[in-house]
Formats: structure tokens, C-alpha cells, sequence
């Protein structure tokens, strides 16, 4: 649903009343989602999964094909 809205909030639509409409109520969920998440603990542990993730990602040598 959110890559959803992303294409259309990219998109030559966003120009019509009710697709901005639907961005504006988007982004306050967002807000919500995230004060949510920061209430429950869950950001802290979020960020240590995507510092893991990134480290391991990017410390791995490419294949090399040959």
C-alpha cells in the first residue's frame, strides 16, 4: 500500500484534489505510525536490525564472475 501511494504521490495525479487529499491523511498516519513505534520501544531495535543488515551488506566481497 505505501509503494502504492509513493508512485502516486510522484505521479502527474497528485495534481487532483483528491489524491493530495489522500497524501495530506498519509503522511499524519506516518506520524502516527512512528510516535507509535517510539511509544512501544520498537525504533531503538528497528535501527539496530538496518545497522546489522547494512554492516553485513556492505562488509561481503562481490562475486566475481568469471
Amino acid at each position: 500500500m505505501v509503494s502504492s501511494l509513493d508512485r502516486l504521490k510522484s505521479s502527474s495525479l497528485e495534481l487532483s484534489l483528491e489524491v493530495a487529499a489522500l497524501k495530506q491523511s498519509i503522511e499524519r498516519l506516518e506520524g502516527l505510525e512512528y510516535a507509535v513505534m517510539r511509544k512501544h520501544g520498537a525504533l531503538p531495535e528497528l535501527i539496530g536490525q538496518a545497522a546489522s543488515f547494512f554492516q553485513s551488506f556492505f562488509s561481503k566481497q562481490p562475486e566475481m564472475k568469471g
